[in-house]
């Protein structure tokens, strides 16, 4: 954490290394807080999803953490993680090209995007990378390999197309988009 005006951070969770004790992370790729000042962080070397409530000097693992892999309680490289008001963490599931949605105290996520192998079909995704949601709950997600932004509304087995496709510098084409954010 680093105070405005500070010249130095302090380390508020965990440590970085290649354990993976509750206490380690190896490769944080993606960080949320929560209403609550809990922070959520994507443990990409672990494979899972780790929180860490406010002065805690353990964290919790709430998604993946069985190691790397395709089935419904496992991640595979997790990066963004976005949580919504009940509590649900949605996760970009980069190498197994999915979005997974975890409830609150569940031991498997439930695919809401993607999921499909990598491709370019609009039911699946190319090695994503940020995961948003609107006031609907709708999923948006930066589609890296794609070139795209895809939006997938709640129940949907295929997304939209929102912006890119291809690649490229031109008005209408992204080059691999990492990240992605609504504005007010």
């Amino acid at each position: 954490m680093w105070n405005s005006g500070a010249v130095s951070g302090q380390t508020i969770i965990g440590k970085s290394g290649q354990g993976n004790s509750t206490n380690q992370f190896n490769h944080c790729f993606g960080l949320y807080l929560d209403a609550n000042v809990n922070v959520y962080l994507s443990d990409f070397g672990n494979s899972r999803v780790m929180k860490w409530p406010i002065n805690s000097s353990e964290g919790i693992i709430i998604a993946g953490g069985n190691g790397a892999g395709a089935a419904q309680n496992q991640l595979y490289a997790p990066q963004g993680i976005i949580g919504d008001s009940d509590g649900n963490i949605f996760v970009t599931d980069t190498h197994n090209h999915r979005i997974q949605k975890w409830s609150l105290g569940s031991s498997t996520g439930v695919t809401v995007a993607g999921g499909n192998g990598n491709g370019s079909n609009l039911n699946q995704l190319y090695y994503p990378r940020t995961v948003i949601l609107d006031a609907n709950k709708n999923v948006y997600v930066a589609d890296r390999t794609n070139n795209r932004i895809m939006r997938w509304v709640v129940g949907a087995k295929n997304g939209t197309i929102i912006a890119g496709g291809s690649q490229g510098s031109g008005a209408d084409q992204l080059s691999l988009p990492q990240g992605l954010q609504f504005d007010a």
